[in-house]
């Protein structure tokens, strides 16, 4: 057979491998110029390795191999407390021994977030009459605050007057005794601190409709175990007004106990108690762990059956409202701690990194964490009582040292990396607060939990709102506000 008829023969095949592969490639550009088009229903998720940073800063094996001694002990526990017991002296002083720019900005925090308090008011000392006034004065702030703004329900749809005003009369503030009593509480599993109380789940306080979607009546979150102050119930008594270290808020009255105050201590004040180490960690209804009966956040503290760390003492709610101590187990390999966790720089990062990646939630309206409450979480496996707002963090150390953006970027990069890491976090006039935990090029690496992202030389966004290891400038406003570093040495 001849060339020229071999080349004829093949020129059909030719023709039709060509016209494949013409198609796979139209085909394969389409999808990539459709997938982008179809990913805008979706905000686009930054990558794991936020820029500036390397993938191996994920592990902590990558930072404990950077520090001289790891495992050595940097605040005893006594130390801890000492500088726990510092702050709540200097916060009751607030108004008069804080200077006034400092003052200033508490005030603010307290009119914005209603029941925040900056530090936690001794009932106990307190004569009825003075009671009934904090009870009735917290109601009318939470009142003033449900009229100041526009709100709406988890579909972004704003109240009628007629619904504002449904749930100010479940706060019942005509019903508040005039010879209050407070009972002594305990919370029998995570629980929802809030700032108005509505009995409907989607009736949130929502007063954005694109990016910030956060349940603004929500002021807090309180673990399992944590003691509270009964001091009030809404007309339906779906809800309890109660003052916990957390602040003065609405909590569902089924996920409260109430007890004798001893029974209480018996729990919250046991020298047997361990510390969650985990994110979040089960316990179970009996020793084989064949039924998971409840979970417990990071740095919760947890009684334990003396001697026997793997027995829990759990705070349980008979159904008529009191409390009863029922036994439950821990798989043998669970992550918590006997006591609190040695305070050393490979367990705080170590701890830093098994909270990576959890949503951003800046009220902690669906019981996640936001910037300052989730160091509180992380520091708290240590002993720290970090207060769960960036404005009060920044008035944790007795003296802080600040920088102001007028300084330059080269002098605030400086001045972060001048720091100590692991141990030092950094907190913007707003509140925003960041671990420091080094430098990579000469840029100060962070580990963050924020609601910003950032775009791409092309225009493309990527939104982070999670937590991360990130570097200082994100978000950007840190570095254009005055920065307050928190020492913990």
């Amino acid at each position: 057979m001849s060339i020229s008829k071999a080349i004829d023969l093949i020129k059909p095949l030719m023709l039709k491998c060509f016209l494949v592969v013409l198609i796979l490639f139209h085909l394969a550009n389409a999808f990539a110029q459709e997938r982008p088009e179809h990913a805008r229903n979706l905000y686009w998720r930054a990558p794991d390795v936020i820029k500036e940073t390397l993938p191996e800063m994920r592990s902590a094996a990558y930072w404990v191999n950077q520090m001289d001694a790891p495992d050595k002990v940097i605040l005893s526990v006594e130390s801890i407390q000492k500088m726990n017991n510092g702050y709540q002296k200097r916060m009751k002083l607030w108004e008069t021994d804080l200077d006034s720019l400092s003052a200033r900005r508490i005030g603010w925090q307290m009119r914005s977030r209603p029941g925040l308090l900056p530090y936690i008011p001794n009932l106990g000392k307190m004569s009825p009459e003075e009671l009934t006034q904090l009870t009735k004065n917290a109601i009318e702030k939470q009142m003033v605050y449900l009229e100041r703004g526009s709100f709406g329900n988890r579909l972004a749809v704003e109240y009628s007057q007629a619904e504002l005003e449904s749930f100010k009369a479940e706060m019942a503030l005509s019903q508040v005794l005039e010879e209050a009593n407070p009972k002594s509480g305990i919370t029998v599993s995570k629980t929802l601190l809030r700032i108005i109380p509505s009995l409907r789940d989607e009736n949130i306080g929502m007063s954005n409709n694109g990016k910030a979607r956060w349940d603004m009546w929500n002021l807090d979150v309180l673990s399992l175990g944590e003691k509270v102050q009964v001091i009030h119930s809404s007309a339906s008594k779906g809800f309890l007004l109660v003052v916990s270290e957390k602040g003065i808020g609405w909590v569902r009255s089924e996920q409260i106990a109430l007890g004798e105050e001893s029974e209480i201590n018996s729990l919250v004040k046991s020298e047997d108690f361990l510390v969650v180490t985990g994110e979040s960690v089960p316990f179970y209804s009996d020793k084989e762990g064949s039924l998971v009966s409840g979970w417990m956040g990071m740095s919760t503290q947890m009684a334990y059956k003396k001697g026997n760390p793997s027995i829990v003492l759990v705070p349980t709610r008979k159904i008529d409202g009191t409390l009863v101590i029922q036994e439950a187990w821990l798989k043998e390999q669970a992550d918590v701690s006997v006591g609190y966790l040695p305070y050393t720089k490979k367990n705080i990062i170590t701890q830093a990194t098994k909270l990576l990646d959890l949503v951003y939630d800046w009220t902690g309206g669906w019981y996640g964490r936001n910037h300052t409450t989730i160091l509180a979480d992380l520091f708290g496996c240590f002993g720290f009582k970090f207060p769960s707002n960036g404005v009060l963090l920044s008035m944790f150390a007795p003296e802080p040292h600040t920088i102001s953006p007028e300084a330059g970027k080269e002098a605030q990069m400086s001045a972060i990396g001048s720091h100590d890491a692991f141990t030092t976090i950094q907190v913007s006039n707003s509140g925003h607060s960041q671990l420091f935990v080094g430098t990579y090029n000469n840029i100060p690496i962070v580990f963050d939990t924020h609601g910003y992202g950032y775009a791409e030389e092309n225009g493309d966004e990527f939104e982070i709102r999670r937590s991360v290891i990130g570097t200082v400038e994100i978000p950007d406003y840190m570095l254009k506000q005055e920065m307050t570093f928190i020492e913990l040495k």
